[in-house]
Protein backbone atom coordinates (compact mmCIF):
# COMPACT_ATOMS: atom_id res chain seq x y z
CA UNK A 1 0.00 0.00 0.00
CA UNK A 2 2.04 3.33 -0.90
CA UNK A 3 0.77 6.36 1.01
CA UNK A 4 0.25 9.24 -1.42
CA UNK A 5 2.06 12.39 -0.14
CA UNK A 6 -0.80 15.17 -0.48
CA UNK A 7 -2.72 12.52 0.99
CA UNK A 8 -0.78 12.04 4.30
CA UNK A 9 0.32 15.67 4.55
CA UNK A 10 -3.70 16.88 4.00
CA UNK A 11 -4.57 13.91 6.76
CA UNK A 12 -1.97 15.11 9.31
CA UNK A 13 -3.42 18.97 8.91
CA UNK A 14 -6.81 17.72 9.69
CA UNK A 15 -6.01 16.14 12.71
CA UNK A 16 -3.25 18.64 14.11
CA UNK A 17 -6.75 21.19 13.68
CA UNK A 18 -8.39 19.03 16.05
CA UNK A 19 -6.16 20.45 18.51
CA UNK A 20 -7.29 23.67 17.77
CA UNK A 21 -10.35 24.22 20.32
CA UNK A 22 -7.95 23.06 22.77
CA UNK A 23 -5.42 25.72 21.72
CA UNK A 24 -7.82 28.58 21.67
CA UNK A 25 -9.65 27.30 25.19
CA UNK A 26 -6.13 27.17 26.94
CA UNK A 27 -5.06 30.54 25.46
CA UNK A 28 -8.22 32.62 26.26
CA UNK A 29 -8.30 31.45 29.27
CA UNK A 30 -11.54 29.84 29.21
CA UNK A 31 -9.28 26.74 30.41
CA UNK A 32 -6.88 27.33 33.30
CA UNK A 33 -3.49 25.30 34.50
CA UNK A 34 -4.36 21.97 35.16
CA UNK A 35 -7.21 21.80 33.21
CA UNK A 36 -6.05 19.12 31.07
CA UNK A 37 -4.94 16.55 33.94
CA UNK A 38 -8.53 15.19 34.15
CA UNK A 39 -8.02 14.70 30.49
CA UNK A 40 -5.18 12.83 30.23
CA UNK A 41 -6.25 10.73 32.82
CA UNK A 42 -9.26 10.04 30.73
CA UNK A 43 -6.99 9.09 27.64
CA UNK A 44 -4.06 7.05 29.43
CA UNK A 45 -6.71 4.95 31.64
CA UNK A 46 -9.90 4.83 29.47
CA UNK A 47 -10.42 5.83 25.67
CA UNK A 48 -6.54 4.73 24.71
CA UNK A 49 -7.20 1.34 27.02
CA UNK A 50 -10.37 0.86 25.27
CA UNK A 51 -8.79 1.42 22.02
CA UNK A 52 -6.03 -1.65 22.57
CA UNK A 53 -8.47 -3.45 23.44
CA UNK A 54 -10.94 -3.39 20.81
CA UNK A 55 -8.53 -3.28 18.53
CA UNK A 56 -7.21 -6.88 19.59
CA UNK A 57 -11.35 -7.95 19.51
CA UNK A 58 -11.44 -6.64 15.58
CA UNK A 59 -8.57 -8.11 14.30
CA UNK A 60 -8.81 -12.49 14.68
CA UNK A 61 -5.66 -14.33 16.19
CA UNK A 62 -2.84 -15.57 13.22
CA UNK A 63 0.79 -17.22 14.80
CA UNK A 64 2.37 -14.51 12.41
CA UNK A 65 0.64 -11.53 14.51
CA UNK A 66 2.95 -13.04 17.39
CA UNK A 67 5.72 -13.44 15.04
CA UNK A 68 5.63 -10.19 14.21
CA UNK A 69 4.94 -8.57 17.50
CA UNK A 70 8.03 -9.89 18.90
CA UNK A 71 10.30 -8.43 15.99
CA UNK A 72 8.63 -5.24 16.15
CA UNK A 73 9.22 -5.00 19.73
CA UNK A 74 12.52 -6.22 19.83
CA UNK A 75 13.40 -3.71 16.83
CA UNK A 76 11.65 -1.01 18.96
CA UNK A 77 13.94 -1.44 22.00
CA UNK A 78 16.91 -1.33 19.54
CA UNK A 79 15.74 2.03 17.86
CA UNK A 80 15.74 3.31 20.94
CA UNK A 81 19.11 2.34 22.81
CA UNK A 82 20.90 3.21 20.04
CA UNK A 83 19.13 6.37 19.26
CA UNK A 84 19.87 7.24 23.01
CA UNK A 85 23.06 6.79 22.49
CA UNK A 86 23.79 8.56 18.90
CA UNK A 87 22.18 11.66 20.73
CA UNK A 88 24.10 11.44 24.20
CA UNK A 89 27.30 11.75 21.90
CA UNK A 90 26.24 14.35 19.30
CA UNK A 91 24.68 16.41 22.29
CA UNK A 92 28.33 16.40 24.03
CA UNK A 93 29.01 19.81 23.19
CA UNK A 94 26.30 20.89 26.12
CA UNK A 95 27.36 20.97 29.07
CA UNK A 96 24.44 21.49 31.46
CA UNK A 97 23.50 17.71 32.29
CA UNK A 98 19.95 18.72 32.27
CA UNK A 99 19.81 20.37 28.76
CA UNK A 100 21.77 17.57 27.56
CA UNK A 101 19.51 14.71 29.27
CA UNK A 102 16.40 16.72 27.65
CA UNK A 103 17.72 16.58 24.11
CA UNK A 104 19.09 13.03 23.85
CA UNK A 105 15.59 12.25 25.19
CA UNK A 106 13.60 14.26 22.91
CA UNK A 107 15.63 12.93 20.12
CA UNK A 108 14.70 9.24 20.63
CA UNK A 109 11.23 8.64 22.65
CA UNK A 110 8.01 9.40 20.05
CA UNK A 111 4.75 10.97 20.82
CA UNK A 112 3.31 7.83 20.06
CA UNK A 113 0.44 7.85 22.75
CA UNK A 114 -0.64 11.55 21.84
CA UNK A 115 -0.25 11.45 18.65
CA UNK A 116 0.69 7.83 16.96
CA UNK A 117 -2.70 6.29 17.70
CA UNK A 118 -4.16 8.98 16.20
CA UNK A 119 -1.79 9.22 13.20
CA UNK A 120 -2.64 5.47 12.46
CA UNK A 121 -6.52 5.56 12.77
CA UNK A 122 -6.61 8.65 10.35
CA UNK A 123 -4.29 7.42 8.01
CA UNK A 124 -6.01 4.13 7.37
CA UNK A 125 -9.65 5.08 8.71
CA UNK A 126 -12.01 2.81 6.95
CA UNK A 127 -8.23 0.03 6.07
CA UNK A 128 -8.63 -3.31 6.87
CA UNK A 129 -5.35 -3.13 8.44
CA UNK A 130 -5.90 -0.63 10.88
CA UNK A 131 -6.79 -3.09 13.91
CA UNK A 132 -3.74 -4.72 13.46
CA UNK A 133 -1.85 -1.89 12.91
CA UNK A 134 -3.50 -0.43 16.61
CA UNK A 135 -1.98 -4.00 18.05
CA UNK A 136 1.03 -3.23 16.74
CA UNK A 137 1.27 -0.11 17.91
CA UNK A 138 -0.17 -1.20 21.33
CA UNK A 139 3.28 -2.94 21.93
CA UNK A 140 5.43 -0.30 20.93
CA UNK A 141 4.28 1.91 23.19
CA UNK A 142 4.57 -0.85 26.16
CA UNK A 143 8.27 -0.92 25.29
CA UNK A 144 8.20 2.96 24.78
CA UNK A 145 7.33 2.46 29.00
CA UNK A 146 9.71 -0.05 29.20
CA UNK A 147 12.06 2.29 28.38
CA UNK A 148 11.17 5.36 29.18
CA UNK A 149 11.07 4.28 32.97
CA UNK A 150 14.49 2.84 32.99
CA UNK A 151 17.06 4.45 30.51
CA UNK A 152 14.56 7.54 29.86
CA UNK A 153 14.17 8.46 33.53
CA UNK A 154 18.44 7.65 34.05
CA UNK A 155 19.28 10.54 30.95
CA UNK A 156 16.60 13.25 32.46
CA UNK A 157 17.47 12.93 36.31
CA UNK A 158 20.74 11.73 36.18
CA UNK A 159 19.88 9.36 38.99
CA UNK A 160 19.16 5.52 39.49
CA UNK A 161 17.02 5.61 42.43
CA UNK A 162 14.23 7.37 39.94
CA UNK A 163 14.52 4.52 37.71
CA UNK A 164 11.30 1.95 37.89
CA UNK A 165 10.91 -1.81 37.17
CA UNK A 166 7.34 -1.78 38.59
CA UNK A 167 6.13 1.22 36.63
CA UNK A 168 7.76 -0.06 33.25
CA UNK A 169 5.79 -3.21 33.65
CA UNK A 170 2.67 -1.95 34.99
CA UNK A 171 0.57 0.61 33.23
CA UNK A 172 -2.37 1.37 31.66
CA UNK A 173 -0.95 -0.19 28.69
CA UNK A 174 0.00 -3.30 30.00
CA UNK A 175 -3.00 -3.52 31.76
CA UNK A 176 -5.00 -3.02 29.03
CA UNK A 177 -2.67 -5.62 27.30
CA UNK A 178 -3.37 -8.11 30.31
CA UNK A 179 -6.79 -8.02 28.85
CA UNK A 180 -6.91 -7.82 25.29
CA UNK A 181 -4.42 -10.99 24.56
CA UNK A 182 -6.36 -14.07 26.80
CA UNK A 183 -9.45 -12.87 24.28
CA UNK A 184 -7.64 -12.80 21.73
CA UNK A 185 -5.13 -15.80 21.96
CA UNK A 186 -8.77 -17.65 22.48
CA UNK A 187 -10.69 -16.21 20.20
CA UNK A 188 -13.35 -15.32 22.48
CA UNK A 189 -15.12 -11.87 20.93
CA UNK A 190 -16.95 -9.57 23.22
CA UNK A 191 -19.60 -8.79 20.37
CA UNK A 192 -20.56 -12.38 19.84
CA UNK A 193 -21.89 -12.51 22.90
CA UNK A 194 -22.65 -8.91 24.21
CA UNK A 195 -23.00 -6.99 21.32
CA UNK A 196 -24.17 -3.88 23.31
CA UNK A 197 -20.91 -3.78 25.98
CA UNK A 198 -18.83 -4.07 22.65
CA UNK A 199 -20.12 -0.96 21.24
CA UNK A 200 -19.99 1.04 24.48
CA UNK A 201 -15.79 -0.24 24.28
CA UNK A 202 -15.49 0.64 21.27
CA UNK A 203 -17.55 4.54 21.36
CA UNK A 204 -14.96 4.53 24.26
CA UNK A 205 -11.76 4.02 22.23
CA UNK A 206 -13.24 6.15 19.20
CA UNK A 207 -12.29 9.41 21.69
CA UNK A 208 -9.01 8.64 21.78
CA UNK A 209 -8.07 10.20 18.54
CA UNK A 210 -10.39 13.78 19.46
CA UNK A 211 -9.51 13.65 22.85
CA UNK A 212 -5.20 13.63 22.26
CA UNK A 213 -5.47 16.43 19.67
CA UNK A 214 -7.32 18.35 22.05
CA UNK A 215 -4.55 17.78 25.11
CA UNK A 216 -1.67 18.20 23.04
CA UNK A 217 -3.55 21.98 21.68
CA UNK A 218 -3.74 22.90 25.56
CA UNK A 219 -0.02 21.47 25.78
CA UNK A 220 1.05 23.73 23.12
CA UNK A 221 -0.99 27.14 24.30
CA UNK A 222 0.94 26.61 27.66
CA UNK A 223 4.41 27.19 26.44
CA UNK A 224 6.22 29.82 25.58
CA UNK A 225 6.46 30.86 21.75
CA UNK A 226 9.57 33.32 22.37
CA UNK A 227 12.62 31.98 20.96
CA UNK A 228 11.64 29.05 20.17
CA UNK A 229 12.21 28.68 16.51
CA UNK A 230 15.82 30.61 17.17
CA UNK A 231 17.36 27.64 19.24
CA UNK A 232 19.16 25.65 16.33
CA UNK A 233 19.54 23.08 19.41
CA UNK A 234 15.77 21.98 18.71
CA UNK A 235 15.99 22.25 15.19
CA UNK A 236 18.60 19.65 15.65
CA UNK A 237 16.54 17.37 18.45
CA UNK A 238 13.62 17.55 15.49
CA UNK A 239 16.11 16.46 12.80
CA UNK A 240 17.33 13.25 15.18
CA UNK A 241 13.88 12.86 16.36
CA UNK A 242 11.16 13.32 13.19
CA UNK A 243 13.95 12.10 10.49
CA UNK A 244 16.90 9.97 11.45
CA UNK A 245 14.67 8.12 13.87
CA UNK A 246 12.73 6.52 11.19
CA UNK A 247 15.17 5.94 9.13
CA UNK A 248 17.06 4.31 11.84
CA UNK A 249 14.20 2.54 12.48
CA UNK A 250 14.52 0.85 8.49
CA UNK A 251 17.32 0.27 8.38
CA UNK A 252 17.00 -1.80 11.53
CA UNK A 253 14.17 -3.89 10.36
CA UNK A 254 15.97 -3.90 6.52
CA UNK A 255 16.74 -7.23 7.30
CA UNK A 256 14.36 -8.96 8.75
CA UNK A 257 11.37 -7.71 6.15
CA UNK A 258 9.84 -10.65 5.55
CA UNK A 259 9.62 -11.89 9.24
CA UNK A 260 8.48 -8.63 10.10
CA UNK A 261 5.92 -8.48 7.37
CA UNK A 262 4.48 -5.09 5.53
CA UNK A 263 1.90 -4.14 8.28
CA UNK A 264 3.87 -4.09 11.16
CA UNK A 265 6.78 -2.00 9.07
CA UNK A 266 4.32 0.59 8.53
CA UNK A 267 3.43 0.61 11.92
CA UNK A 268 6.89 0.61 13.36
CA UNK A 269 7.83 3.30 11.32
CA UNK A 270 5.61 5.36 11.08
CA UNK A 271 5.51 5.84 15.03
CA UNK A 272 9.14 6.55 14.63
CA UNK A 273 8.39 9.36 13.12
CA UNK A 274 6.03 10.81 15.40
CA UNK A 275 7.08 14.65 17.36
CA UNK A 276 9.11 14.51 20.71
CA UNK A 277 6.33 12.76 23.04
CA UNK A 278 5.11 15.09 25.30
CA UNK A 279 5.74 13.20 28.37
CA UNK A 280 9.49 14.55 28.01
CA UNK A 281 7.85 17.75 29.68
CA UNK A 282 6.45 15.68 32.37
CA UNK A 283 9.48 13.76 32.88
CA UNK A 284 11.31 17.08 33.40
CA UNK A 285 8.97 18.75 35.67
CA UNK A 286 8.62 15.12 37.79
CA UNK A 287 12.40 14.84 38.25
CA UNK A 288 14.29 18.58 37.58
CA UNK A 289 15.44 18.52 34.27
CA UNK A 290 15.35 21.60 32.24
CA UNK A 291 11.37 21.59 31.15
CA UNK A 292 11.79 25.19 29.38
CA UNK A 293 14.48 23.03 27.08
CA UNK A 294 11.60 20.18 26.93
CA UNK A 295 9.13 22.39 25.97
CA UNK A 296 10.88 24.11 23.06
CA UNK A 297 11.78 20.89 21.58
CA UNK A 298 7.82 19.44 21.69
CA UNK A 299 7.03 22.91 20.43
CA UNK A 300 9.31 23.03 17.29
CA UNK A 301 9.17 18.93 16.11
CA UNK A 302 4.71 18.91 16.53
CA UNK A 303 4.34 21.26 13.70
CA UNK A 304 7.04 20.34 11.76
CA UNK A 305 5.86 16.61 11.57
CA UNK A 306 3.20 17.49 9.78
CA UNK A 307 5.67 17.56 6.49
CA UNK A 308 8.27 15.21 7.90
CA UNK A 309 5.63 12.58 8.22
CA UNK A 310 4.54 12.68 4.92
CA UNK A 311 8.00 12.57 3.64
CA UNK A 312 8.60 9.48 5.88
CA UNK A 313 5.73 7.67 4.68
CA UNK A 314 7.49 8.13 0.77
CA UNK A 315 10.15 5.79 1.78
CA UNK A 316 7.35 2.81 3.01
Amino acid sequence: MKLDFFTVLINIGILLLLGLPGYIFRKNGMLKGGDSKPLVILLIYITQSFMIIMSFQDKEYEPSILSSIGWMALFSALAHIIMIAIAWLIFSFEKDRKARGVYTFASAFANCGYMGLPVISTLFYGSPILPELRIYVSFYIAVFNIVNWTIGIYIISGDRKYMSIKNALINPTTVALAVALPLFFLKVRIADHLPQLARAFSMLGDMTTPLSMIILGIKLAEMPFRDIFSSWKVYLVSFLKLIAMPLLMMALILPAGPLLGDVARYAIVIIAAMPVATLTIANTERFGGDSLAAAKCLLCSTPLSALTIPLVCQLL
